[in-house]
């Protein structure tokens, strides 16, 4: 079985004179996706900044309306 990640490599490097470059169009893609500021989210580094200064900690706590019973966040932080 090959490991997927010498695949990637290989394709990557391999372009643009490989035989495929799917991976390529996809790695490419999420690089600019990532790239790309997200609207309100100097707001959020704003607010996370002047915890971390109040109290060293950096979490934000988030009040929903009744009702909501799922967010979305923009950070992986727990």
């Amino acid at each position: 079985m090959r490991c997927w990640l010498a695949d990637y490599v290989k394709e990557l490097t391999g372009f643009p004179g490989g035989k495929h470059d799917d991976q390529v169009d996809s790695t490419t893609q999420f690089l600019e996706y990532v790239k790309t500021p997200v609207v309100g989210q100097g707001v959020i580094d704003y607010m996370k900044m002047m915890l971390e200064e109040r109290d060293g900690t950096g979490k934000v706590r988030l009040k929903v309306p009744r009702g909501i019973t799922h967010i979305n966040t923009l950070s992986a932080n727990t």
